[in-house]
């Protein structure tokens, strides 16, 4: 059997946590999974640079125009499947099955693990489309995480760029706190949770006092440009570039703080550090962090 997605739902966080659970499920019952919808990130990772898709088991390094063959294979792969489309067209025929729901804001999980009529239909059957961003399996990616976590590994150049801006900025410093500052989108539609720049320090000052006396250093990426000045007593630094780089750099670190966010839930799972989700402008004790087992994805 091959399970096949190929939807695109929102951005990096959104791509890497879908195509985790269905991984998740597919490694459980050992059938093929592949993933066009992930196309436009897929050179930045170990398991599908250079190869026309990402898959697993992977597909051969080498192939020559890898990065047209993801554009073209998620164009044909999402004609075929949009809107149910190849439920209609194939879905008499036992080998094949198709999860459809309707929308990203579809609030309702469908965890594969908990209806065993459905688990039993898809492991019957040949081709198992996937088109619907709620699709979870959260026992399997807790169970499969080391695999999970080792297969969506960043390219070679990443991983010693991530490596060298990390050591540095742990020299003299006892705890790395990430923080997410996420604006830009959530302006329009999480206002709630979009935190100026006073409050975030008040924030950071919190999670210092937190952790004293050990020594503290905040590492802040944002989705918009930022420019803190006379933020005396806090040792922060501000990182800016490709946002694969910024997440492993966040995953780098002990401690994870933010608002609701795909980014930093799965910059936690990946970095087996602890994270705090921040709903209002006041932060709770260290236990508030958590560490994240299995990313559920963001509800606002």
């Amino acid at each position: 059997m091959v399970v096949v997605q190929t939807g695109k739902y929102g951005r990096l966080g959104n791509r890497l946590i879908l195509s985790a659970h269905l991984l998740a499920f597919a490694k459980e019952y050992r059938h093929w999974f592949v993933d066009f919808g992930f196309d436009e990130y897929a050179i930045f990772f170990s398991s599908s640079s250079n190869r026309p898709f990402l898959s697993w088991p992977q597909f051969p390094l080498g192939f020559p125009f890898a990065e047209k063959a993801q554009t073209i294979s998620f164009t044909l792969s999402r004609h075929v499947t949009v809107g149910g489309r190849a439920n209609r067209i194939f879905g008499k025929y036992e080998w094949f099955e198709q999860i459809y729901l309707k929308s990203l804001a579809e609030e309702a999980n469908l965890d594969l693990e908990s209806n065993r009529e459905l688990v039993k239909r898809l492991i019957n059957s040949k081709i198992v489309v996937c088109d619907g961003w709620w699709i979870r399996s959260h026992n399997l990616v807790q169970k499969h995480s080391s695999f999970i976590i080792d297969f969506f590994r960043p390219n070679l150049a990443i991983q010693r760029e991530v490596y060298d801006r990390i050591e540095k900025l742990r020299q003299g410093t006892d705890y790395l706190v990430g923080v997410h500052v996420r604006r830009e989108d959530y302006r329009v539609v999480a206002p709630h949770l979009v935190f100026e720049d006073s409050t975030w320090k008040k924030i950071l000052f919190r999670i210092k006092e937190m952790l004293h006396p050990c020594t503290v250093k905040f590492v802040v990426c944002s989705n918009e440009s930022l420019n803190w000045m006379n933020t005396n007593d806090l040792d922060y630094v501000i990182v800016k570039g490709e946002p694969v780089v910024d997440l492993h750099i966040l995953a780098a670190c002990d401690y994870i703080v933010g608002p609701p966010s795909t980014f930093s839930e799965w910059a936690a799972f990946v970095g087996r550090s602890k994270l705090c989700v921040l709903r209002s402008e006041q932060i709770g004790e260290i236990d508030s962090f958590i560490p994240i087992t299995s990313p559920e994805g963001t509800r606002l």
